[in-house]
């Protein structure tokens, strides 16, 4: 029942006459004790409130009861046994309340709309409403007669003043909404809701006035639908121009404003993330995927990886050298990669991957000014895959360490099941896009072991406001002064001596030499 929620919430579109849902739980968290977080660690005391926030947001796009507004123009019956001893009714009561709620509008009769019914003597599941074998709870002739009441999707009123497109996660999102709403991309990722709200018609002026939150993209696929090309957006004045298929994309740009993209927009859009190229990193998996060892050394723990999904989700990911990619190129598959090319590989690595100001090699992990030194460092990483620059369609999921041990410990940490009957596949858990750990630390106090979690903002950047770090060690650029040729720039940690530097890049300090020199 909580998996018929999601899928009805996931498809709000005018397609959808109506959904089911028996003894539904709204929360995966709430679901039994199996799902319980952040109760029985053993260093709870050691995780930071803002760690727990961002691994959290990793999981809302399953919470049932938040996205129900996705369901406002579809027919509903909420139905569960009245002694229910695995999903308490207070559950379906709460969601039949809050569809009532968030659904209220004058257009139609929300009582007759969401339905709910309440069992009396039944539990969980049952076989026998009111005569042997008539049904039960899923096909009795309650359900019957709701089933033959949605045969055909309501049209009528599916785009009203008040309808909203609720997303957590634009990734989710299967469909453009009763009004043509697609939320393309967020402002703030995954830690924040998004929202997009039809207020209705402005007064005198024909308008259809349109409210968003957290906001950066958005697409309407069927302007016409409104009966007019003047919109206005958060206070943004528009006149659209739909495409040959209907459809007019917005962008905010860097003032806020909103505005109809312009060609250049749509360009830069091609190599930023889409909902396609959505996180979190079990995105990765949901198409299909090799799993790519970097080297010989590697090749059992990647064969240990492959082994794990097929035994939690029979999945079948081919093992491959970095080297025979091409395939998975050509088929447009995804790629888990253990490990990272070595240093005879350098060129060849920027062709998989270019994850933004992520980059791992030479004994570290650095991301934009922080970098991790020390074996015991390892990094689990959501990155594009670039085949053309400018549509980078395709997923990866970097795996690596400043260390064999450290690798090895990344994946037993986060992809070894720990409870072997209820196994969930490697990574699916509430991991972000992007976490840096120390090993030993994490084994000993579990997710306090993290020094960094986040997600990748719609240009692949590291986004501040939906990420967390612990610490974040300082790379230092220095400049090379006794090179009579251009200057050469070196990074090293503040305690580095001159004598220590090593020999690197760092791209800020390059471009602020650029543009020194172009002044």
């Amino acid at each position: 029942a909580h998996g018929a929620l999601l899928l009805a919430a996931a498809l709000p579109h005018r397609g959808l006459a109506g959904v089911a849902a028996a003894a539904p739980w709204l929360r995966k968290t709430t679901y039994g004790d199996a799902n319980a977080r952040f109760v029985h660690e053993s260093r709870l005391d050691a995780v930071d409130a803002g760690l727990r926030g961002v691994l959290d947001a990793s999981l809302a796009e399953h919470d049932a009861d938040a996205h129900l507004a996705n369901l406002c123009h579809a027919s509903t019956l909420i139905r569960v046994g009245a002694r229910d001893e695995a999903v308490h009714p207070w559950y379906a009561r709460r969601a039949h309340r809050l569809l009532l709620s968030v659904c209220d509008d004058d257009s139609f009769d929300a009582s007759s709309r969401f339905l709910y019914a309440e069992v009396p003597g039944e539990g969980h599941w049952w076989w026998d409403t009111e005569t042997a074998n008539d049904g039960g709870c899923v096909n009795d002739a309650t359900m019957r007669a709701f089933y033959a009441s949605t045969k055909a999707p309501r049209v009528d009123d599916a785009c009203r003043p008040g309808a909203e497109l609720v997303a957590s996660n634009p990734a989710t999102i299967l469909g453009p909404s009763a009004c043509g709403f697609r939320i393309l991309q967020q402002e703030v990722p995954l830690v924040q809701r998004s929202r997009v709200l039809y207020v209705g018609d402005g007064v005198d002026t024909g308008e259809r006035v349109v409210r968003t939150r957290n906001v950066r993209r958005l697409s309407i696929k069927d302007v016409s639908f409104f009966g007019t090309r003047r919109l206005r957006v958060d206070d943004d004045r528009l006149t659209v121009h739909p495409r040959a298929d209907g459809a007019v994309s917005l962008c905010r740009g860097h003032n806020t404003t909103w505005a109809v993209c312009a060609d250049a927009d749509e360009a830069n859009a091609r190599r930023e993330r889409s909902p396609a190229t959505h996180g979190p990193m079990r995105q990765v998996v949901e198409r299909r995927f090799v799993i790519a060892a970097s080297t010989a050394d590697v090749l059992d723990l990647a064969v240990y990886v492959a082994n794990l999904f097929h035994a939690t989700g029979l999945a079948r990911a081919p093992v491959v050298p970095p080297g025979s990619l091409d395939d998975a190129r050509r088929r447009g598959d995804n790629v888990v990669f253990v490990g990272v090319p070595g240093p005879d590989r350098e060129e060849a690595a920027p062709s998989f991957f270019r994850p933004a100001d992520l980059a791992i090699g030479h004994g570290a992990i650095r991301l934009g000014a922080c970098e991790w030194r020390g074996p015991a460092y390892a990094v689990a990483a959501l990155v594009p895959l670039i085949d053309d620059p400018n549509t980078p369609t395709r997923l990866g999921l970097v795996l690596a360490g400043n260390s064999g041990d450290a690798l090895a410990g990344l994946v037993e940490l986060l992809a070894t099941p720990t409870i072997p009957p209820m196994a969930r596949q490697p990574f699916s858990g509430a991991l972000p896009d992007v976490v840096v750990l120390d090993v030993n630390a994490t084994r000993e106090a579990g997710v306090a072991g993290y020094v960094l979690a986040g997600y990748w903002d719609a240009t692949w950047t590291l986004a501040e406001r939906a990420s967390w770090r612990a610490d974040c060690p300082r790379v230092e650029c220095l400049v090379d002064e006794t090179s009579n040729e251009a200057p050469r720039f070196f990074c090293s940690e503040p305690s580095s001596q001159t004598d220590d530097l090593r020999r690197g890049v760092c791209e800020s300090s390059r471009r602020a030499s650029s543009d020194d020199v172009a002044a």
